[in-house]
């Protein structure tokens, strides 16, 4: 059952008004609210990050089993959610009870959020296979040799990042209350695709590009050194960062596009400017 603290969307009109996301001054308020709060992202990752890391090196270092490998990606992607869910209340309620206890614990809320997750990706895969269909096969073409490869072939990659920025709205909405469905999403969050597109493009694409870098030093190290925890450390503290990035960016923008504001007071709640 959700908590009596929960927001519930349905309440909310069909229509309302909502504003333009201007890019700078999002990215602005991003950089500050990460500057701000970052203390705050490290003390809720640190526990999540040093389990995950600890299955890591036993999972490396030990042959436990195909169920034991089952149980160490269920384990990390439960402890991922948990802190994504954890950085939105943050962002948008302000520091809570997470903050001063932060033991990874799912609420109704991490559950909710973990299966807006999976129904983002199930609904861009499935709005993506058309053009996969389409595009894919003949980008270039048809040529002697059949279908040429060609520029059309990134088709299906915008499809997929428009579908999934569209409904992205639902994440940080999950994480507060219920009743906001993939349907709100699309409806709230289309008339500024460009904007978070560009945010996502300026703020977290260029740290997963370098994470990417880096991993793939570090993947030639272990190649040369038979080293494999130096990679594992960095991975696993990577994937909070990127998660920590991504949460920012979606909840600054939720929060201007919607019309969010976190009131003052010993304990902050989100209202609604309906």
């Amino acid at each position: 059952m959700p908590s009596e603290n929960e927001l519930d969307f349905s309440r909310l009109p069909d229509a309302r008004p909502l504003a333009p996301i201007s890019p700078r001054e999002t990215a602005r308020e991003i950089f500050a609210l990460l500057y701000h709060y970052a203390g705050a992202m490290a003390r809720l990752a640190l526990l999540p990050v040093s389990i995950a890391f600890g299955l890591t090196a036993v999972a490396l270092y030990f042959s436990l089993g195909a169920g034991f490998h089952f149980f160490v990606v269920g384990a990390k992607l439960y402890l991922l959610v948990w802190f994504a869910g954890s950085v939105f209340r943050l962002l948008l309620l302000g520091p809570g009870p997470e903050l001063a206890r932060p033991l990874p614990n799912w609420r109704p809320a991490d559950g909710r959020l973990a299966l807006r997750g999976l129904g983002v990706i199930a609904i861009a895969m499935l709005v993506t296979l058309p053009a996969s269909f389409i595009f894919g096969s003949l980008g270039g073409g048809l040529g002697p040799n059949g279908p040429q490869p060609g520029p059309w072939i990134i088709a299906p990659l915008v499809v997929a990042a428009i579908t999934t920025l569209g409904l992205s709205f639902t994440l940080p909405a999950a994480a507060l209350g219920r009743g906001y469905g993939y349907k709100r999403a699309w409806r709230e969050s289309r008339g500024a695709l460009a904007p978070l597109f560009g945010l996502f493009v300026v703020i977290v694409l260029p740290v997963d590009l370098a994470i990417a870098l880096i991993d793939l030093l570090l993947l030639q190290l272990q190649l040369a050194t038979n080293l494999v925890i130096p990679r594992a450390a960095v991975g696993t503290a990577a994937n909070y960062l990127s998660v920590a990035l991504a949460s920012t960016v979606l909840a600054v923008a939720f929060a201007k596009r919607t019309g969010w504001q976190r009131p003052g007071g010993q304990q902050p709640l989100m209202r609604m400017q309906a």
